[in-house]
């Protein structure tokens, strides 16, 4: 049986280079998050389902509380990209699998800080922990296929595209091509 997520010892995870922290969500955070929603709505939900669906604070509040239960579960590990004292994005782990030790990597960011290699450093945070905290033995990504810089992030990041699947989701009433990105611990260590 695997740690609780939530009892980790190196929550928070920092890594040299920036001054940010990935963390826990909090309720302290309804506010900001729905600020940065609003903010950046029409860029992320070009992307992205949840800003969409995210109306008000009370929606952030839910989704809030469902961190700390995934945190809790294990099934998930959804953090605050914070620096400055405060959040300005989001980067996790998602749909984890304690089974076949797999989780799904996601991230967004605010367009303040977009272009600064923030996400890139918090996401290879994340990563050294699914791989060495978690034990996890593969982490995927999944992009929209016309996400340009989704894509190259998750190359950079040593992550290989596996396939592209067609038609694979509807957004905003179109259906989309979904690319599937995997990175096992293996290579990962052999890349780092």
């Amino acid at each position: 049986m695997h740690q609780r997520i939530a009892e980790s010892p190196v929550l928070p995870i920092s890594w040299p280079g920036d001054d940010a922290v990935l963390r826990p969500w909090r309720a302290a955070d309804v506010a900001r998050f729905w600020a940065l929603t609003e903010s950046n709505r029409a860029r992320l939900s070009v992307w992205l389902g949840w800003p969409d669906s995210t109306h008000g604070e009370a929606d952030v509040a839910a989704f809030i509380a469902a961190t700390r239960t995934a945190l809790d579960s294990g099934e998930g590990c959804d953090l605050a990209l914070e620096t400055a004292g405060q959040p300005v994005g989001g980067v996790g782990l998602c749909e984890i699998d304690q089974t076949n030790n797999t989780a799904t990597m996601g991230y967004w960011i605010d367009r303040e800080w977009e272009g600064k290699g923030l996400v890139a450093g918090a996401c290879r945070a994340i990563l050294r922990h699914a791989f060495d905290d978690l034990a996890m033995a593969r982490v995927e990504l999944w992009s929209m296929a016309g996400n340009a810089r989704s894509r190259a992030l998750a190359q950079r990041l040593g992550f290989h595209e596996e396939g592209i699947l067609r038609a694979r989701v509807i957004h905003r009433g179109q259906r989309h091509d979904r690319v599937v990105y995997g990175l096992p611990r293996e290579a990962w260590r052999r890349e780092r």
